[in-house]
Parts: structure tokens; C-alpha cells; sequence
């Protein structure tokens, strides 16, 4: 899941995740100490905030009962203050350069966060789209405060065995 490029000094050390074998995201255990695995980086934040369901905007979602998110994001006292990705509204969608696009910004902006609390220098996204094989990937490029550089890739929909798609998240 997580490819470093160059990374000087880590200043964050975090949970490691990798896809398991049904195509979902785990935690990793250590065999030799039978804890939880630590990896250097923003693990965690990048799992909960691009894998969160974000608050439909009533634009996107009429019924309010539909638009999924989380609760707190109804109190919060910061205006437009929304955790979590709007990916799960790509769910139904074809897979055509418009929902590539649309799914790039999305997990950019449930990530914009780390950079104006000044974790990171800045987050991109990019995202592979594979109509033929019925998949589609996403990859998280970090550069980091110190000058460290990092990509994380999910795969994020793909053709089951029952020849349907699944979302993974």
C-alpha cells in the first residue's frame, strides 16, 4: 500500500494498514512482538479522511436522512467543517473522465486539512481508471514538512467475482 521515495528523517510514526486478500483495508499485526505494526507517516489520518464518509451537501444528496457523514459535522462550530471524503457519492456512478476527476478532488480536498494545520507542505491526488477491468485506483502523493516525500495507492473499486463492482473503504 505504501511506497516511501525519500524520506530524510521521520517525524511521524503511525498505524500500518495493507489490503487484505477479501480487498479490504487492515490493520497490520507484528508477528514478532504481536502488536500492532508502526510505520512512518500519516496513516491514520489518510484512512479516516479519505475512507470517512463526508456529509453530503443538500445539493448532492436531497434527503437529509440519505446524506450519510458524521454526526458532529452537524454541531461543529467551524462553518463548512466536514470530515471524511465524498467518495461514497461516486459509488453509482460510471467510471468516465468526469467521476475520475470528481474522485481525485474529493480525496484532495478530505485531505486539505493537513496542510493548513501545517502537518505537510502538500497532498495530491491522482487517480487510475481501468473501464476495461472494471477498477480503479487512487494514489496519495505526501510531500512532508521536513522535505520527505511519500505515495500511498488504494485500490479503491473492482470487479468481483459475481462480476459486479465493490468499493472498497
Amino acid at each position: 500500500m505504501s511506497s516511501n521515495i525519500s524520506k530524510p528523517d521521520a517525524i511521524y510514526a503511525d498505524l500500518e494498514f495493507a489490503r487484505t486478500a477479501d480487498g479490504f483495508y487492515d490493520l497490520v499485526i507484528d508477528t514478532e512482538t504481536s502488536d500492532m505494526a508502526v510505520i512512518d507517516g500519516f496513516e491514520s489520518a489518510i484512512m479516516v479522511s479519505v475512507f470517512s464518509d463526508r456529509r453530503a451537501n443538500e445539493d448532492e444528496v436531497a434527503d437529509p436522512i440519505k446524506r450519510r457523514g458524521w454526526i458532529g459535522d452537524l454541531v461543529s462550530d467551524v462553518p463548512d467543517d466536514r470530515h471524511g471524503s465524498g467518495l461514497w457519492l461516486y459509488e453509482q456512478r460510471r467510471l468516465d473522465p468526469r467521476t475520475v476527476v470528481g474522485l481525485r478532488l474529493e480525496a484532495e480536498a478530505s485531505l486539505r486539512w493537513m496542510i493548513q494545520e501545517g502537518l505537510v507542505k502538500s497532498v495530491s491526488a491522482s487517480v487510475a481508471a481501468h473501464p476495461d477491468k472494471r477498477s480503479t485506483n487512487l494514489t496519495i502523493a505526501i510531500v512532508e514538512i521536513d522535505g520527505g516525500q511519500s505515495k500511498r495507492a488504494f485500490v479503491i473499486a473492482e470487479k468481483t467475482k459475481r462480476r459486479s463492482i465493490t468499493n472498497q473503504s
